[in-house]
């Protein structure tokens, strides 16, 4: 697929309603056509986001955490280009996944670009340890927090579970394969759809 054509927003995901082999079915669909997007870094959406979710299970996370550790970047695959230049994709993944899931999954996965402005400003080196993408675009999702931001955004219910998402998303951008398949995580993304 071509970075230039992604998937129209709402086109990427059934309708609210829709029965949850549907939804499954739309979320496999989707990383199918758009997971072999690069977006500056080393491995494809569909790569990370296999990387990330395998290491929140093997940090025993939460079915939530697990799932939106899988889904974080789904803003990425959906909208205009200029949606992605802008770095939207953690609200844009958000509101698409929202109709489906409940806050365990989606407020980590709005929050995870809070989290690297967050330890950007209270962990010595986090910053100089980013990618070099991950760097460029913290200047577009507000740069490093200031006191004031990191003192509400600690105050939030899902600070630590954004926290944990971020250093999954920092760490699973590694070249090799993660060995895990986008169907290996279904069963957790059964148990967390909204009923």
């Amino acid at each position: 697929m071509n970075e230039k054509t992604p998937i129209a927003f709402n086109d990427a995901l059934p309708a609210v309603g829709a029965r949850h082999g549907e939804i499954l079915e739309a979320l496999e669909s989707l990383y199918e056509r758009a997971g072999n997007i690069h977006y500056g870094e080393d491995v494809t959406q569909l790569e990370h986001a296999l990387q990330c979710a395998s290491l929140a299970y093997q940090a025993n996370a939460s079915d939530a955490l697990i799932v939106a550790a899988l889904l974080h970047d789904i803003g990425h695959l959906v909208g205009p280009s200029d949606w992605r230049e802008e770095n939207q994709h953690d609200n844009i993944g958000a509101s698409l996944l929202e109709p489906f899931f409940d806050d365990a999954v989606c407020q980590p996965i709005r929050l995870h670009a809070h989290a690297k402005r967050y330890l950007c400003a209270i962990e010595p080196g986090y910053y100089d340890a980013l990618s070099e993408a991950s760097r460029h675009s913290l200047q577009h999702q507000g740069g490093v927090m200031t006191a004031e931001e990191c003192n509400h955004f600690e105050a939030s219910e899902h600070f630590k579970a954004s926290i944990a998402l971020r250093r999954w998303d920092d760490t699973g951008k590694c070249e090799q394969l993660s060995g895990w398949t986008f169907s290996d995580f279904m069963p957790f993304v059964t148990k967390v759809l909204n009923r």
